[in-house]
């Protein structure tokens, strides 16, 4: 008797999930004041506060890279994620900085920087992202001489 419960259970388990699944989003009109207007959640005339953000990377001792937020507001946790691969002695290097806590201002740069040790060809990609900015990723070729980079 326990195993027929439990069978009719997971049946009707199943059977509302499926119903939820194959059952379409009715999105209605409704009419506010003699004017028709849709139920879908829109931000007409709101700011979102988006900004922008471009990467640059630079060689030298190690790999560096500058953030700066070219937007009209603050850009909110960054993160960055610089991932380093070589080809010679199949180094992998990785490094997470992020999330960056304090907001970037309008104008304002954020360095970070990765610093390798082998010797062969490398290959840099660099991503960043912020809570109100879209992410940007750049690739980077170059050689690595212990701690030296030197990118084309």
């Amino acid at each position: 008797m326990k195993k027929n419960i439990q069978l009719v259970i997971v049946v009707l388990i199943v059977l509302c999930g499926l119903q939820a699944v194959t059952s379409p989003f009715n999105l209605k009109e409704t009419t506010v004041q003699g004017s028709k207007c849709d139920t879908t959640f829109n931000t007409y005339g709101m700011t979102t506060n988006t900004t922008t953000l471009t990467l640059s990377i630079t060689d030298g001792i190690g790999v560096h890279t500058h953030i700066k937020n070219i937007g009209d507001f603050n850009a909110t946790n960054i993160t960055t994620q610089i991932t380093i691969t070589g080809r010679l002695f199949n180094i992998t290097y990785i490094n997470r900085n992020g999330p960056y806590i304090a907001p970037l201002p309008p104008n304002e740069t954020l360095d970070r920087g990765v610093l390798p040790i082998g010797i062969g060809l490398i290959t840099v990609y660099v991503t960043i992202s912020a809570a109100n900015a879209a992410p940007v990723t750049k690739t980077a070729q170059g050689f690595l001489l212990l701690v030296y980079v030197h990118l084309k």
